[in-house]
C-alpha cells in the first residue's frame, strides 16, 4: 500500500481521516448521538464504586512499575468484593 500512495502521490491517512469524519459527522446528524442513561436499579452507592474502581484500574494501566500496579489491583479486587 505504501508503494502505491508514493505512485499515485496520495496520503492514504488523510484519505481515510476523510472517510471516516464524513461517516462520523452524518451518522451524528442523521441518527443523533445517544447518551448513556443510569440504570435505575443502581444505586447512588454502586455508581460511586464503579467510578472508583474506573479511577484504580486506570491508575493500574498506567503505571510502569510492579510493586504500585500489584497495589493498585489489590485495592481493585477488594472494590470488587464490596
Amino acid at each position: 500500500m505504501e508503494e502505491q500512495s508514493k505512485e499515485t502521490g496520495v496520503d492514504i491517512d488523510k484519505l481515510w481521516l476523510g472517510i471516516k469524519n464524513t461517516y462520523m459527522e452524518t451518522g451524528i446528524s442523521t441518527l443523533g448521538y445517544v447518551y448513556k442513561k443510569r440504570k435505575k436499579w443502581l444505586l447512588d452507592k454502586t455508581w460511586k464504586l464503579i467510578e472508583e474502581r474506573k479511577c484504580i484500574k486506570n491508575k493500574s494501566l498506567s503505571v510502569k512499575e510492579a510493586k504500585v500496579t500489584q497495589d493498585l489491583q489489590e485495592q481493585y479486587r477488594a472494590k470488587i468484593r464490596k
